[in-house]
């Protein structure tokens, strides 16, 4: 019988949480690494390291549950910097241990530490409030900066105090200027309402070499003056692979893809967008497209636009809730979700000749079950999965898998 595969295993591992802090005291826990050590200690060395290769520090002050009330908060960024920081064999190695770090905390100095501290980082998700750093910090991070490929920033997280992803704005793209390895950028910023202005000292365009772009907005309807900022004047540039740009909440406001899919479609193997597009026209650019996604049930327009290339399709059936919360959002009265269009796209499953993979995100609705049939009779492979669970995109699976490995 053949054991897990390596993606599988990888899998597992990043969901572990190994509990680094002690709650009462606010200190690292000794014991508890001491204990993964004794646990694993018959592992190989690559077996070992790979229990710390992903390690997740959320919010920067909480509270244990045994002391509610009494104030007594600890510091889990704080608990973490003093575990790699320390001048013993064991911080090194975790140290050296560590690729993939989900962080959230408002101790920039601490953050910075951490960052300039970890030699084997190429993945951060990091939040907006995470990255206000003075120019003193900056200082410290432009010499020599963690070599990051992957980065995904949350402006909307900001822990106990609220803040707005304007004002964090400025200091997240001077991170980012300081990534020159970056490939793969994932962007979330609910409260813009547009792409706010380059800051003055950052140097314009970035030449980043971006395989994948995702962009999380309420409003933008266009992401492509970020894009041109991130990815102009590259040299020998490699063809962004991947893009995704969906709408967090006015999921009836259309999605302009005109001026990048004019410069990247032809190279795009995976696309996502939140539902209504400007004009689904622009999806014929799209020559080499093996995914597609949309963020709703696709219109008749956009099914008759979606190339035929696709091996997957992802669809996203909008609870009715939610489309009351979308109204609310946005501040209008905005249409209901139709349902309908999940019959036009049953009648023409069969166009996409190459199609392997339909997978459905939601709660089931009208025409469910006759989706369901139809994939079945054409061979195609039908997935159904929770709003808001992991992704199937082979497309970015593929791309991280290869551009994360060390």
């Amino acid at each position: 019988m053949l054991g897990p595969s390596q993606e599988l295993v990888l899998e597992i591992l990043d969901f572990l949480a190994i509990p680094l802090a002690i709650p009462a005291e606010g200190s690292p826990d000794h014991a508890a690494l001491s204990s993964c050590s004794l646990v694993c200690k018959s592992w190989s060395t690559i077996s070992q390291r790979l229990l710390f290769r992903r390690v997740v520090i959320d919010d920067t002050w909480l509270h244990s549950p045994f002391r509610i009330g009494m104030g007594r908060p600890f510091n889990r960024t704080l608990s973490f910097h003093q575990a790699i920081t320390a001048d013993t064999p064991k911080s090194r190695w975790l140290r050296d241990c560590v690729q993939s770090l989900v962080l959230r905390s408002r101790m920039t100095h601490q953050v910075m530490d951490i960052l300039t501290s970890l030699p084997n980082l190429v993945d951060l998700d990091i939040s907006g409030i995470s990255c206000l750093f003075n120019d003193e910090e900056f200082g410290r991070l432009r010499p020599s900066p963690p070599p990051i490929r992957s980065l995904r920033v949350d402006t909307d997280h900001s822990g106990p105090i609220l803040l707005m992803a304007g004002e964090s704005w400025p200091f997240v793209v001077r991170v980012i200027a300081t990534l020159p390895t970056l490939r793969m950028l994932e962007f979330t910023g609910s409260t813009f309402e547009f792409i706010p202005p380059m800051p003055s000292d950052v140097a314009s365009p970035l030449g980043l070499d971006l395989v994948s772009f995702k962009f999380n907005s309420k409003w933008v309807q266009d992401s492509s003056s970020f894009l041109a900022h991130l990815t102009g004047g590259r040299t020998d540039p490699q063809p962004l692979q991947m893009h995704s740009h969906m709408l967090t909440a006015a999921a009836r406001v259309p999605v302009d893809l005109e001026t990048i899919l004019s410069a990247y479609g032809p190279h795009l193997r995976s696309l996502s967008t939140a539902g209504l597009l400007k004009d689904p026209s622009v999806l014929s650019l799209c020559t080499r497209l093996e995914r597609f996604e949309c963020g709703i049930i696709p219109t008749d327009e956009i099914v008759d636009a979606i190339p035929c290339t696709i091996t997957a399709l992802c669809v996203t059936n909008v609870a009715p809730d939610y489309t009351l919360q979308i109204k609310l959002l946005a501040g209008f009265v905005a249409p209901a979700v139709d349902h309908a269009p999940v019959e036009y796209l049953i009648q023409q499953l069969e166009t996409f000749s190459r199609l392997r993979v339909f997978t459905w995100v939601g709660p089931v609705g009208p025409g469910f079950g006759v989706l369901q049939t139809r994939c079945g009779e054409l061979g195609v492979e039908f997935r159904e999965r929770p709003m808001g669970s992991l992704t199937d995109d082979h497309v970015e699976i593929s791309l991280r898998r290869d551009i994360l490995r060390v």
